[in-house]
């Protein structure tokens, strides 16, 4: 599993467990794993697969409020796929590779729906360049001058343009319509924490958070509140903020399709 927190020098919400996934041509396995250390000690595990199987794993942390009275799920899953991204038998969930794996699981589910065949749709994916995918997102994800959050993508146009195979790396550029001085939003705390986590440090060393299309809202997480950010231009903008649910069964919470976006 990932580390948590997942970088030093960002207050992030203390950590009540993973909601951990992994899916591939022969079903998928859904469960929650506690975390009960603080700070939470390197969680490992293992799983025997068959050598040949193409299969998503994904972990999304499930976050305590500031009094530990409710847990949510607001940042997304970090993943990885076997064997395409993994060195050897090793397996490392990454919050870049989150994105690939949700792709994934969402491509298995959306083809069992419309009753193609869960076999030959692991048996395409297993053949798509995962790495040069992963490769690019890391990069755009790390560029110390510029945000990116592939979350911003069209997820279900990302998804068509891989299973149809008209895929190029053009097609999951993204750069922000513009960025907002955190100094100008009128909160109790400087802190805003993105959903995808290696947009925080830019975030923080910019003193700025990206908002990527007009009239698209944004999500940022302040403590134990949900900021909504509505922006057409740096000149147009509206903001909306929400208390978390103060209560939420972890049944419904750990929903595959639960997100804020």
């Amino acid at each position: 599993m990932p580390t948590w927190p997942p970088a030093e020098g960002v207050e992030y919400p203390p950590l009540s467990g993973w909601h951990f996934s992994f899916y591939g041509k022969y079903g998928q396995e859904t469960r929650f794993i506690p975390v009960t250390e603080e700070p939470p000690s390197p969680l490992t595990f293992s799983l025997e697969v068959r050598k040949d199987d193409f299969l998503g794993f994904s972990a999304r942390p499930v976050t305590l409020s500031s009094d530990r009275s409710f847990e949510t799920m607001f940042f997304m899953p970090a993943g990885t796929l076997y064997p395409q991204l993994c060195k050897g038998d090793s397996l490392q969930l990454t919050w870049e590779d989150g994105f690939s794996a949700e792709i994934v699981r969402k491509t298995f589910t959306n083809g069992s729906e419309n009753g193609q065949d869960p076999v030959k749709t692991g048996d395409y994916l297993s053949h798509f360049n995962w790495r040069r995918f992963s490769s690019e997102i890391s990069r755009l994800s790390s560029t110390e001058d510029s945000f990116y959050n592939p979350w911003h993508l069209d997820f279900r146009k990302t998804v068509r343009s891989i299973t149809g195979k008209d895929f190029s790396l053009q097609k999951i550029k993204l750069s922000p319509t513009c960025t907002l001085e955190t100094a100008a939003f009128n909160t109790e705390s400087p802190l805003f924490l993105s959903p995808y986590i290696p947009e925080n440090l830019r975030i923080i060393e910019k003193d700025e958070i990206p908002c990527y299309f007009p009239g698209e809202n944004s999500f940022f997480i302040e403590g134990d509140r949900l900021l909504i950010i509505n922006s057409e231009d740096s000149k147009n903008i509206s903001e909306t903020t929400v208390f978390m649910p103060k209560k939420m069964d972890r049944d419904s919470l750990c929903k595959n399709e639960f997100s804020v976006f």
